[in-house]
């Protein structure tokens, strides 16, 4: 896209140079910033009880994250769905998994349309976790915050 050509200002709001050597009438290019990509946890997108449906708080959040990731640099997500509850029957993991995985699936959807937008290409890599991998207590409120996708950004593995 047309990232980094700014009108009369670069990104830091720095008035652009007149007759210098980067002047070039309207428009200047301000190269973009090359710092490394860092692997980083950008935070978990949250779900209702049986749900794999984002909310509008997920969705302005998967908005800034595109945003995070574009200005990194970032070229490889990581999803990481979990899901809550009790009991350890092999149903009940098969639903789970299900469950994990559509979340999984919402939340790349959604973050995939985003940073098409700002003409980013990522590989994604998606794990699921049961409620075997709580993050918090099983019981009580705490529950409701084991159903989540977990989003990190970061450089493709090297091995």
């Amino acid at each position: 896209g047309l990232s980094g050509w700014v009108q009369d200002a670069d990104q830091r709001g720095v008035d652009r140079p007149t007759n210098g050597a980067f002047d070039v009438g309207a428009y200047e290019y301000v190269a973009p910033a090359t710092a490394a990509c860092e692997t980083t946890t950008l935070g978990n997108i949250r779900f209702g009880n049986n749900s794999a449906r984002l909310t509008a708080k997920a969705k302005a959040q998967l908005r800034v994250y595109a945003h995070q990731i574009a200005d990194a640099g970032c070229t490889y997500i990581t999803l990481n769905g979990h899901t809550s509850g009790k009991g350890n029957s092999a149903l009940l993991e098969r639903i789970r998994t299900k469950l994990a995985k559509a979340r999984n699936a919402a939340v790349k959807k959604y973050l995939k349309s985003q940073l098409t937008k700002l003409d980013v290409t990522v590989t994604w890599h998606t794990h699921v976790f049961n409620a075997n991998d709580p993050l918090y207590s099983n019981s009580g409120k705490n529950a409701a915050k084991n159903r989540r996708v977990e989003v990190i950004m970061g450089t493709p593995p090297t091995s």
